[in-house]
């Protein structure tokens, strides 16, 4: 069963958040930018004055002990039903956020030589980058990871803490699939490309679109 999404994601956290709210503020800011040229909107939930009623709402849990039952670095996690449909809920293992962290360098200085407002600007864009890949479990609703890009399962710490965000993107096949569910999002209007119609005099005028709704809508296969 598939389900198609709205445009727009509401992150409900849990209080009290067990981070520092200027670090979340950043956090939920870094991971807006990774899903900004998808035209998917995230923004904190309490933020949301006049949100939509059909804004798809997701619980963020920020935990600070390990994975449980689960191998390995874990940093965070979407749980999916028997019916292969994720729970509208998000969990960021904190403390594995920050042991990955504190093993890279930024600028070539190790964790301990960092002043404390870089060390929470990294710890913030680290954190947003795991949240934008749980998010995206839960927008492509799908379990397994990419093989690159944001979905990989696999992220290096001084990725994560890198300035630039060019290894944090969707691959062309995770857009189609995006595409697919979220008819209306910018993703799915540039793989339509331009349509026209021919005007009066014979120039070419665009072809009008009916705006897409953001309800959520499910649709068995």
């Amino acid at each position: 069963m598939l389900t198609v999404l709205a445009v727009h994601v509401a992150l409900a956290f849990a209080e009290p958040a067990a981070i520092a709210d200027t670090v979340l503020r950043e956090s939920i800011s870094e991971a807006a930018v990774i899903w900004a040229p998808y035209g998917l909107v995230v923004n904190r939930a309490d933020a949301c004055e006049h949100a939509d009623p059909d804004t798809q709402l997701l619980a963020v849990d920020v935990d600070g002990a390990n994975a449980p039952g689960r191998m390995g670095v874990v940093l965070g996690a979407v749980v999916f039903g028997p019916d292969g449909v994720p729970e509208p809920r998000i969990t960021l293992f904190m403390t594995e956020v920050r042991r990955l962290v504190g093993n890279a360098r930024v600028l070539g200085a190790s964790e301990a030589e960092w002043p404390v407002a870089l060390r929470d600007h990294v710890i913030a864009r680290a954190l947003g980058r795991v949240l934008a890949h749980e998010v995206g479990h839960y927008i492509l609703q799908q379990r397994h990871h990419g093989s690159s890009g944001l979905m990989r399962p696999l992220q290096r710490a001084d990725d994560l803490v890198s300035p630039s965000r060019s290894l944090f993107r969707l691959t062309e096949a995770e857009a189609d699939r995006m595409a697919a569910l979220i008819p209306g999002s910018k993703v799915a209007e540039k793989k339509k490309g331009p349509t026209h119609t021919v005007g009066p005099g014979g120039e070419a005028q665009p072809k009008p679109r009916h705006k897409m709704g953001r309800s959520i809508v499910r649709v068995r296969s």
